[in-house]
Parts: structure tokens; C-alpha cells; sequence
């Protein structure tokens, strides 16, 4: 290789690696960054030790306004105990959190202690992002933790994380519109399901009965399960996305009923918006206490921060009908706190996160955020057990499914993220989109 050729390669090479390294790295080439202004530096205040001596702990998580105000609080708290400690704090948007923790730890920058959704808990073990966390936590906690979110965190026989909430899925409806479509009753059926999308909202004003965010796989995964498809042995029902059946299904829910077959066909061959995801005119749960609305597939915490109105009733999604037996069809996502396999301040972050899990930190999540423990013995706490609805929530948490472990989950959930940001703006038709939905969970 000439001279020439080969500085032209090590230009390329040098260039390439300060693109990568910039986009997690401030400009002063220190400290890391975030899209979100939700950076924060809270410092220990106990005296015994030179500044020198500090040792800082980098958290990323990725939260509401309410729950990160209370997060902020609990560690302040347990900075106030610890000598010379600082936790510098970083709250990433929700859809550029996955990308931006995966980048990170890519390159062996990834914050020490971080917020991951269960979700992506096993495919960060696999590549070696994460530590185990069993010696943390000790097996008095583990048996504090609710099952089917402790499960979702262990791969090859570790504990990879810390479960810290948990949050079912149902469906928030208005009693008004119960009255005119049901007898005052929620929708019990996938019929009803889709009377209640149909007859229920304005067309006119592009607004269905049913709604649910058009970019949530869980939300997606609760309606599959309302309109009755099944998940038989623990299968997750995207697999049934390309059956016949399940599309007639997501046929009458998404779009008006069309007069003969040939023009259901011709509407389920051309790419069109659903009727299910035009603009809404103002925000979602304004409609729905007003009425304009009459349903909406959300989650226990979205359904306690923002349905303060007597108007509006939560319940259990429709049951499943399989094999003469009805069983729930209630999804249940949840998020944990994972360590770094990176991180140099072991011992710090250990007891950061021990003090993150605590009974009174879970419960003034609860009291403040509304976001429902990973901790058994919370569920005996006056603050849930006199909630109204509480035997609602056991119920749901007891009988709730979850998503299948697999190594590959968090990509698959990324990609069919930006499918259904596709199929909700009417760029691909209801077949592709099934079609493609069933072949991301049908691959090896």
C-alpha cells in the first residue's frame, strides 16, 4: 500500500471513530449525553472525605415528570446518609432510550446503574453489558419479588436485575357510553370490542370508540388478546397475526364495515390510515372523560395518573374463549434496575440500588407516581390494600401473561415498533403488516 493510500485509510478510520465516540460523548469529551434537558448532579453531604475522594455513579432512567420528581427524592435521601457520593442523573426519552443504553454500553461508556424495560434485560446479559445482581439483592429479596417479573430478568441461571414496578394492562371506559352501548357494562366480548369501536367514537371527527397508542407493542398485544386470539402454551399472539381469522378480526375493529366483499378485500389491499389512528382531536383522556371517547387500552399507572374523573371506569380486557375455557387476556410489562458489567463504582452502585428497592421507596412510587411495586408484601400496605380497585389489580397481576424470555425480544419489540408507527400512518396495508408482525416472532 502506498503512503498515500494508507493515510487516506487512517483518515477514514480515525474520522469514523470520533463519529461514534461523539455521539455518546459531551463536546468537552467527559461526560456522557442526552437528547432530554433531564440531567441532574446530586451530591453527598456527610463529611470524611477529600473531594478528591468522591465517587460518582452516572444513572440513566427513563421516566414521567412525576415518578423522576420522586426518584430524585428517594436519592437524595440515601445520599444524605453516605459520605462523598454524587449520582449524576440522566432521563431519557422513551424512544431513544433503548438505542442510546445499547450504543453505550457498545462502546464501554454505559451508565453504571440503569433503567431497563424487562424486555431488554435478556439480550444486554447476552452480550455481556450487564453484571448479575443476585449477591445484591440476596435471596430474602428474591422471594419478595413478584414471579412473572422476576422471571422475565433471569437468563443462564442469573439474576440479571431488579424488578421495580409493574404495570397491567385494561381498559379504561366511560360509563356514559356504557349506558348507550351496553347496558352501563364495559365491553365483555371481542364483539362488543368492536361494537364498541364502531359505534362508539365520531367519525366524522375522527375519533374511534376504542382507542389505544398506535406505538405501543403492548397495547397492540392487549387488543390482539380482546379480539380472542389465542396464546396457547405461553405462545405470544403476534405469531397468529397472518391467520385468517385474526385478520377479519383486526378487519371490522380497524376500519368501517364495508358493504360487500369485494370492497372489504380491495380495503384490506390498499394501504390506508385505520380509522382507529386519525389525528385525535385534543388529548386522549380529556376525550374519553368527556365522553367522546368510549374506551382505551392503557395501563393501571396511566389509568391512576390521569383518570381523575368518576366518569371513568377501569376493567379487565374481554376474556379468551379457548377449549370451552375463558382465561385472561391481560399483558403485564415491568421494568428493573440492571448494573453495568462496566461499572467502576461497585459497591456504591450496589447500595444505590439496594436503597431503590426498598418497601418505602416502592411505596412512595405508589403514593406519587402510581406506578404498582415488584414487591409482594406491598400488596398488604394500607396505601394499596384501601385503594378502591385493589383487588382489581392482584387479580390482574395473579392472572396476567407476560412475553416469553428470549434473547432476540428487545430487537424484535424495536422493529415492530417502527412497523406499527408505519401501519398507524397508512403506509403499509393490514395483510403486509400482519404478515410481517407474524414473521418477526416466527423466526428461530
Amino acid at each position: 500500500m502506498t503512503r498515500k493510500k494508507y493515510l487516506l485509510v487512517l483518515f477514514a478510520i480515525v474520522g469514523l471513530s470520533i463519529l461514534l465516540i461523539t455521539q455518546v460523548m459531551a463536546p468537552e469529551g467527559g461526560a456522557r449525553q442526552t437528547a432530554i434537558p433531564g440531567r441532574d448532579t446530586l451530591t453527598g453531604t456527610l463529611p470524611g472525605r477529600a473531594d478528591n475522594d468522591t465517587e460518582n455513579i452516572i444513572m440513566a432512567v427513563s421516566m414521567k415528570e412525576e415518578e423522576y420528581a420522586v426518584l430524585q427524592e428517594t436519592i437524595n435521601d440515601y445520599l444524605d446518609t453516605v459520605n462523598r457520593v454524587q449520582v449524576e442523573l440522566l432521563n431519557l426519552p422513551p424512544g431513544e432510550a433503548y438505542e442510546y443504553l445499547k450504543k453505550a454500553s457498545q462502546l464501554g461508556q454505559a451508565p453504571d446503574l440503569m433503567l431497563l424495560n424487562n424486555d431488554w434485560v435478556n439480550e444486554f446479559a447476552a452480550l455481556g453489558y450487564l453484571q448479575p445482581v443476585d449477591e445484591v439483592i440476596g435471596s430474602e429479596q428474591h422471594l419478595q419479588i413478584v414471579d412473572p417479573v422476576l422471571n422475565q430478568v433471569k437468563w443462564n441461571g442469573y439474576t440479571w436485575a431488579v424488578p421495580k414496578d409493574i404495570d397491567p394492562y385494561i381498559l379504561a371506559w366511560n360509563t356514559g357510553k356504557a349506558e348507550e352501548l351496553n347496558g352501563g357494562e364495559p365491553p365483555r366480548t371481542a364483539e362488543q370490542m368492536v361494537h364498541w369501536n364502531r359505534q362508539g367514537g365520531d367519525a366524522e371527527a375522527g375519533i374511534p370508540g376504542v382507542y389505544y397508542d398506535p406505538a405501543d407493542p403492548y397495547a397492540l398485544l392487549s387488543l390482539l388478546s380482546a379480539l380472542g386470539v389465542p396464546s396457547p402454551q405461553g405462545e405470544i399472539p403476534f405469531i397468529h397475526m397472518d391467520n385468517e381469522i385474526t385478520l377479519q378480526a383486526l378487519q371490522s375493529f380497524y376500519y368501517a364495515e364495508q358493504e360487500s366483499s369485494e370492497e372489504r378485500e380491495e380495503a384490506a389491499e390498499q394501504p390506508q390510515r385505520p380509522d382507529s389512528f386519525h389525528p385525535l382531536p385534543g388529548n386522549p383522556w380529556e376525550l374519553l372523560k368527556k365522553g367522546k371517547l368510549s374506551a382505551m387500552i392503557t395501563t393501571i399507572s396511566e389509568f391512576k395518573l390521569y383518570a381523575d374523573s368518576s366518569a371513568v371506569e377501569l376493567s379487565a380486557l374481554p376474556m379468551i374463549k379457548e377449549d370451552n375455557q375463558e382465561t385472561t387476556g391481560t399483558w403485564l410489562k415491568g421494568r428493573s434496575y440492571a448494573i453495568s458489567s462496566k461499572t467502576e463504582a461497585q459497591t456504591a452502585v450496589a447500595d444505590l440500588l439496594k436503597a431503590l428497592t426498598t418497601m418505602d421507596a416502592e411505596m412512595n412510587l405508589w403514593s406519587e407516581a402510581k406506578v404498582l411495586p415488584a414487591i409482594v408484601s406491598a400488596y398488604m400496605a394500607p396505601a394499596i390494600k384501601s385503594d378502591p380497585s385493589y383487588r382489581s389489580y392482584t387479580w390482574l397481576i395473579e392472572q396476567g401473561n407476560t412475553i416469553p424470555v428470549q434473547i432476540d425480544l428487545a430487537k424484535k419489540m424495536h422493529e415492530l415498533d417502527q412497523a406499527m408507527e408505519q401501519f398507524a400512518d397508512g403506509q403499509q396495508d393490514l395483510a403486509a403488516f400482519a404478515n410481517y408482525v407474524a414473521s418477526l416472532w416466527k423466526q428461530e
